[in-house]
């Protein structure tokens, strides 16, 4: 707009001075007639009719003159206040465009800024400025990140601008690790840069545009835990499937259990129907020989989880209304994570995993990891206790049929 006022302006000057230059030039010519013709004139006058005359031709031409600087006078103010108005009008339009534009980056919850050449803000969004604990955008104008952020962030950040200030290329989606500075939480940002330059077409600064990406981030970072959890799970049931001991079976499926979930430890119980109690089977070291015993139904986690026949987990276990107080004392637990044996709806068991360090917890994707193992576990228990008792069985029949053989052997010899 100041630009546009000022080239008016140097119209207009020229014009101006044009215009006053041709009315002293008629005014000049009209003097120069009349000097010309006087001495015509005075011959054929009277000494006061020759006065008469030159008033009369000094009044015409001053008045002429007048005329001519009172109509410039009005084109000048009327074209000035044309101009004015539309000076009025640009500057109107400008400011609702200005505003338009502001509106539209503070209402995006991406991150929007500009920097010039040495880093400093020179246009933030309310997005960033709540970002950087402003609580308007221009308590951060003038500043830099180091400012804000760490010594190595800020860095980062400003290699960045460098190297698109350097080779004037846009700097396109780069995922860069970033800071939460209300929480002083890691996160994570998809950013662009691009050069900002000016009329001339040079560089000056930056333009950029960033956007919080940690929950996508995250659940990236689930989906590959989640992966390798389902890989080892695969593995750990193709192990379990293939071993017909019982003693073993159970040893194979704590364990691996213990280190899939990355517990401390953990225990396997089955379900005696008639007395209605949890059975310990098999447990980790940690758990006190104290603790080695059976467990009613609804009581403590496992004893929960056979009554209701759902996996449940208990972060605080120390401060939970169910927690066994030998468990607390004797053991340590700190979390608790336990999951029913279910073979064709058939209560099998619980299998109970533990954490014994201070503020280790277990997840919900922990639970999902259990469960899958747990399902596959209780089917291997049963096929072992098949297997067992048709072991058993068929013990007992080669008894049987040596002992029959044996006997029909002494009666051949007795005959």
């Amino acid at each position: 707009m100041r630009d546009s006022d000022a080239s008016q302006s140097k119209t207009a000057e020229p014009r101006c001075l044009l215009h006053l230059a041709l009315t002293f030039v008629i005014v000049g010519a009209a003097a120069l007639v009349f000097e010309l013709a006087k001495d015509f004139i005075y011959l054929q006058a009277t000494p006061w009719g020759s006065r008469l005359i030159t008033i009369c031709f000094t009044s015409i031409t001053v008045t002429i003159a007048a005329a001519l600087i009172c109509r410039r006078y009005r084109q000048l103010l009327r074209q000035s206040h044309e101009e004015v108005a539309e000076r009025q009008r640009a500057e109107e339009a400008l400011a609702t465009e200005r505003n338009r534009l502001r509106a539209a980056i503070d209402a995006v919850p991406d991150q929007i800024y500009a920097k010039d050449s040495q880093g400093h803000f020179l246009l933030v969004n309310d997005s960033l400025a709540r970002a950087l604990g402003a609580t308007r955008p221009e308590e951060v104008l003038g500043r830099t990140d180091r400012d804000f952020f760490p010594a190595d962030l800020a860095s980062q950040y400003a290699a960045d601008e460098q190297r698109v200030l350097k080779l004037g290329e846009p700097l396109i989606n780069k995922e860069e690790p970033a800071l939460d500075l209300t929480t002083a939480a890691s996160t994570w940002h998809l950013t662009t840069k691009v050069p900002l330059r000016n009329q001339e077409g040079a560089m000056v600064g930056t333009v950029g545009v960033s956007r919080d990406i940690s929950a996508r981030k995250q659940d990236e970072e689930a989906l590959r835990l989640h992966t390798r959890q389902l890989e080892a799970v695969r593995a750990v049931n193709q192990e379990i499937t293939r071993e017909l001991d019982l003693v073993a079976l159970l040893d194979l499926i704590l364990q691996s259990t213990v280190e899939l979930v990355g517990a401390s430890g953990g225990t396997i119980l089955f379900w005696d129907e008639a007395r209605q109690v949890l059975v310990p089977q098999v447990h980790s070291t940690l758990f006190d020989p104290l603790d080695w015993q059976n467990i009613p139904v609804g009581r403590g986690v496992v004893g929960l989880v056979a009554a209701t026949r759902t996996g449940l987990i208990v972060n605080d276990y120390h401060s939970w209304v169910g927690a066994i107080s030998t468990a607390l004392t004797r053991s340590g637990v700190m979390a608790s994570m336990a999951e029913p044996l279910l073979c064709r709806d058939k209560l099998v068991g619980v299998i109970n995993l533990v954490h014994t360090e201070d503020r280790a917890t277990f997840t919900e994707q922990d639970g999902n990891t259990l469960r899958l193992l747990a399902a596959q576990a209780a089917i291997a228990i049963e096929n072992a206790r098949l297997f067992a008792v048709t072991e058993r069985a068929a013990r007992e029949a080669r008894s049987l049929y040596e002992v029959a053989q044996s006997l029909t052997t002494s009666l051949d010899s007795m005959e």
